[in-house]
């Protein structure tokens, strides 16, 4: 058997021992014989890692290296380092300290970062964690910045840090724990806007009992598509009631009054949002609200202007009108398009009925009572205002209206001016529901969010 032969088979009787001792005898016996790799194994396998690392630097054996870091980061995170017993002994963090420094400098800063973390240099592992854009693991952010224990300012600044980094990183979970554990729940808060969980939003506010972050979470949900998620709506109102933030509550129920006139055209919900909106901003004080009596006062021209149309559709829808009152009801409908359009010049805001919607209830009207020519007639004020028919009457009752009348083909596409309107017939769909105009700022309890909003237990303290 050549000698090659020998000391390799020296290497697999003495890893098969079991024996330390063994295996640093025949350690010491491979390097005398300038077997380096094969030393290093054995003395790593023997437990003087030490002397494994020495050999490794000192015979540039970086692959052997490489599997003694790993063995190190291995033990480490399994609760100490093999052979090195419940404590960490300074040669041991200095051996640890060492291999880091190599795997930093070739590039492996991830598992640099976690042996400097093993070795109890904190502050290392934060400057590489910094400055190579290293990604914190929950495990090492833990071990970076423990919640409890040591000196509590200490502690403090550094899971601000550690939160830091998180935000930084996009790590947005995780920072709103830490920030939570340091105590700043204003910062958890922003992490968790920044992760765009809403659910998780609505949690820690509930949860949090804060007014600051009541007003937080109110206003990260109207940026979202709330009108088509009745319960994000009911949570806006439920938030900044809790928070007694009146003025915010009402700039919501003005959105709401908008989002039913403009894209759904109810207006009957429309008032009720602008009857809400005028009731919260009368409980906010002037030195809260500057402008309150101008608001209100341009709400209640919104109102009044509203509830006028509201009273005037609903006569048409009933009938109310019948043919003797068809002129004082064209009458009323043209006074209304009157306000409509001096609207914005007494109050400085567009108004909530448009032309189109006035006009296409005089369109209606007429339609209804069979006199297609007047409904015509209103098809085409609505072209002279700018506007295309088909956005507010279906097509098939524009049709009808055509044929009834008698305007043919070409008649009928210059009064519709080439339009391709929606198509659809005014109002669109609406809410999957009705939103919150039922008073809910009168009797705001702690549980009445919906069940998906509602604060789970694991998230009080900063258990995330």
């Amino acid at each position: 058997m050549s000698n090659g032969a020998m000391d390799s088979e020296l290497l697999a009787l003495a890893s098969r021992s079991g024996s330390r001792a063994t295996m640093a005898e025949a350690a010491r016996h491979l390097e005398e014989r300038d077997h380096p790799g094969r030393a290093a194994q054995l003395y790593a396998r023997a437990g003087h890692t030490s002397r494994a690392v020495e050999i490794c630097f000192q015979h540039r054996l970086y692959s052997d290296l490489q599997n003694i870091a790993d063995a190190l980061l291995a033990g480490s995170e399994k609760g100490g380092a093999p052979g090195d017993g419940p404590a960490l002994a300074p040669a041991n963090r200095r051996l640890m300290q060492r291999c880091a420094s190599w795997l930093e400098s070739n590039g492996e800063y991830a598992r640099a970062a976690r042996l400097l973390v093993a070795a109890g240099d904190m502050a290392a592992a934060m400057d590489l964690c910094l400055r190579e854009g290293v990604t914190l693991t929950e495990e090492m952010a833990e071990a970076l910045a423990p919640s409890t224990g040591g000196d509590p300012a200490e502690r403090k600044h550094n899971l601000a840090a550690v939160a830091q980094l998180c935000d930084q990183q996009g790590q947005h979970h995780l920072a709103c724990k830490k920030w939570t554990q340091a105590g700043d729940k204003r910062r958890a808060m922003l992490a968790l806007l920044g992760s765009g969980d809403t659910e998780r939003v609505c949690f820690y506010a509930t949860a949090s009992r804060s007014k600051e972050l009541y007003v937080m979470a109110a206003n990260y949900l109207q940026t979202l598509d709330w009108h088509s998620d009745p319960e994000q709506a009911r949570a806006i109102v439920t938030f900044y009631t809790k928070a007694g933030k009146w003025e915010g509550l009402c700039g919501f129920y003005e959105g709401c009054a908008r989002v039913e006139a403009e894209e759904c055209q109810d207006f009957g919900k429309c008032l009720q949002a602008l009857n809400e909106a005028s009731r919260a901003l009368a409980r906010t004080s002037s030195a809260q609200c500057l402008d309150k009596e101008d608001r209100l006062a341009r709400l209640r021209a919104h109102s009044g202007l509203v509830e006028e149309f509201v009273a005037l559709k609903e006569a048409t829808i009933g009938g109310a009108a019948g043919a003797a009152g068809l002129e004082d009801h064209a009458r009323a409908l043209d006074q209304i398009l009157d306000r409509v359009d001096r609207f914005y010049d007494a109050t400085g805001e567009p108004p909530l009925v448009r032309p189109g919607d006035v006009l296409a209830a005089e369109f209606s009207m007429y339609t209804a009572l069979g006199d297609f020519r007047m409904a015509v007639g209103a098809l085409e004020r609505m072209a002279s205002h700018g506007l295309a028919p088909e956005n507010y009457a279906a097509r098939a009752e524009i049709d009808e209206a055509f044929e009834g009348a008698g305007v043919g083909p070409s008649e009928a596409r210059r009064i519709l001016g080439g339009a391709g309107g929606g198509g659809g017939g005014g109002a669109e769909a609406g809410f999957q529901e009705d939103l919150p105009y039922d008073d809910i700022a009168d009797e705001v309890v702690e549980d009445e969010l919906p069940d998906r909003f509602s604060p789970e237990p694991s998230y009080a303290g900063g258990a995330f």
